[in-house]
Parts: structure tokens; sequence; C-alpha cells
């Protein structure tokens, strides 16, 4: 789902749809919550990604993720049908692959090894979180 974090760039690939994210946005941590919320049920989240210099909405919901892209036309719409439940795990072992690269996305500004070692543990808990959750019940639907 993300490729390996580079000088603030990285792809996010849903199904046959990708696009690049930047660093402006704090990528792992939205999409770790935002799937967090739609493996738990409620209603269709949506999250934005500035791309700089255009941008795109990813709404998740129940066996389809749909992604909405700025055109200089107006708008795209693209449909993927997969569940979350997958889109989780894949990006669990993403961030965790690359987690010192995760961990220092958004290193723009100085931070000290405390910092970084705090949010590397974050991560990781939340990714921990997410997967405690696959197997409870009503997420094996999604």
């Amino acid at each position: 789902m993300l490729s390996t974090p580079k000088h603030g760039w990285s792809n996010i690939t849903i199904g046959s749809w990708s696009d690049r994210c930047s660093y402006l946005d704090d990528v792992p941590f939205m999409l770790l919550d935002a799937l967090q919320d739609a493996l738990s049920g409620k209603t269709p989240i949506a999250i934005e990604f500035d791309a700089e210099g255009y941008g795109y909405t990813i709404v998740f919901s129940l066996g389809v993720i749909h992604i909405v892209t700025e055109t200089e036309d107006g708008y795209k719409l693209a449909s993927e049908e997969i569940f979350c439940k997958e889109l989780a795990k894949e990006l669990i072992a993403d961030i965790r692959k690359d987690i010192n690269g995760w961990t220092t996305w958004q290193d723009f500004h100085e931070t000290t090894e405390e910092q970084q070692e705090t949010r590397k543990q974050l991560l990781l808990k939340q990714c921990a979180d997410i997967e405690r959750n696959l197997t409870s019940k009503g997420a094996e639907l999604r």
C-alpha cells in the first residue's frame, strides 16, 4: 500500500490505483486512523491528501475504496473493490518494513532521538492495536 518513503515522498497504492503522497501529510497515521475507524464498522471514513499541486480524497467503506482526485477539468473518481481488512494488513506490513523512514517522515524540522523513538513506538503500537482488532467479531467481514 505504501512505497518506501524517500526525500519526503512516497506512493499510496490501492488495487490498481496509485498516486504520490507528500510529507505535508502525516500519511502513516492518517491511513492507520482511517482504517482503524473503517474496521470498527462505523460510517465510511474520508481522508484528504495534499500531493503538492493537487489533492485527492480516499473514502474507506465496506468492500470498496473510492478515490476522488482533483484534475484540471474537475474531479476524477476511481473505485477499487478491496476489503479494509486486507488493506490494513498491507499497510501494517509496509510501515513495519520501512519503520525508520516512517519515523522520520516529517522530519523537516529538527527532532530529538527521543521524539523519533516516541513516534516509532506510537506507529508500532497502532499497528499492533489494529492487528488485534482484525480478529475481533465483525472485522472478518471487511
